[in-house]
């Protein structure tokens, strides 16, 4: 989030605050009205970071792939082991 985003955020909740204390808005109003401001603040910022993602992954970062094909074959590994489980589980159970 920048300088500015995080001022615009500021004067944005503390008008919103103000109206609610103020009996201008009711609570509800206030409340979602604060978290839609949040969100279009926060919006950019998570944009940037999926960019910046994008780029790495374009380059081709071989410490990259090599840590995703490690999760995913962990994941796999784990999904393995769960349905030897429930086989053999259904199996006891079937005996």
């Amino acid at each position: 989030m920048t300088t500015g985003g995080r001022a615009q955020l500021r004067v944005a909740l503390s008008v919103l605050i103000d109206a609610q204390a103020r009996r201008l808005l009711p609570e509800k109003q206030a409340l979602d009205a604060a978290l839609d401001v949040i969100l279009r603040v926060a919006q950019p910022c998570a944009a940037s970071a999926v960019n910046k993602l994008a780029v790495c992954v374009a380059v081709g970062s071989d410490h990259l792939a090599e840590l995703v094909r490690r999760d995913r074959d962990r994941q796999r590994s784990r999904y393995a082991e769960q349905e030897h489980r429930r086989v053999t589980l259904e199996a006891g159970l079937a005996a």
